[in-house]
C-alpha cells in the first residue's frame, strides 16, 4: 500500500477478485474500475505513474505507449517491453511478477520523488519515440537478413 495512491483499472477482465481484495487491505476506496476503455490516452494523461503487474507478456503496447506519454512505467522483466529499459533510468523493473513489494516500492519511490518521476518520465518518452512502425519494420527485416545469411533454411529445428 501506498498511501495516498489511487489505482485506475483499465481492463476487460473480471473485477471481482481484485475488488474484494482491495476490500480487505481497506484500500476499495482508491481502486477505481474502469473496465475496457477506448480512451486509454485520457486515462494515460490523467495519471502520474503506469503500473503493469505482468506474469508473461511477449510485447505490450500499452507499455510503450505509456512511454511515449512520458508516464514512468513500474513492471516486470518478465514484459517484453521491458528489453526497452534500463532499471531506474526509463523505468522500475522487478523481476518476480508477485515481487508486491517490488513493484510497491517502486511506486512508493516515484510518487516520492517528483525530479525522478518526470526524469524517469522523459527518458522513457525518448526510448519510445524511436520505436516507429519504420524504426521496427526495418529492425525486424535486419534480423529476417542475418537469418539469411547464416543459412537460415526456413526450419526451426
Amino acid at each position: 500500500r501506498v498511501p495516498g495512491v489511487h489505482l485506475l483499472l483499465a481492463t476487460p477482465s473480471d473485477a471481482g477478485t481484485v475488488l474484494a481484495r482491495a476490500g480487505e487491505l481497506n484500500v476499495a476506496d482508491r481502486v477505481h474500475w474502469l473496465g475496457f476503455s477506448k480512451q486509454v490516452q485520457q486515462w494515460m494523461a490523467s495519471a502520474d505513474i503506469f503500473l503493469f503487474p505482468t506474469p508473461h507478456d511477449p510485447f505490450a503496447l500499452v507499455v510503450t505507449e505509456a512511454m511515449a506519454c512520458g508516464l514512468p512505467v513500474v513492471t516486470t522483466r518478465r514484459a517484453g517491453a521491458a528489453d526497452l529499459m534500463a532499471h531506474g533510468e526509463t523505468g522500475w523493473l522487478v523481476d518476480d511478477p508477485c515481487d508486491i513489494e517490488g513493484m510497491s516500492e517502486g511506486v512508493r519511490i516515484l510518487v516520492e520523488d517528483e525530479a525522478l518521476r518526470q526524469r524517469m518520465g522523459r527518458a522513457g518518452r525518448a526510448v519510445a519515440e524511436k520505436r516507429t512502425w519504420d524504426a521496427v519494420a526495418e529492425e525486424t527485416m535486419r534480423v529476417y537478413r542475418e537469418m539469411l545469411k547464416n543459412g537460415y533454411n526456413g526450419r526451426l529445428n
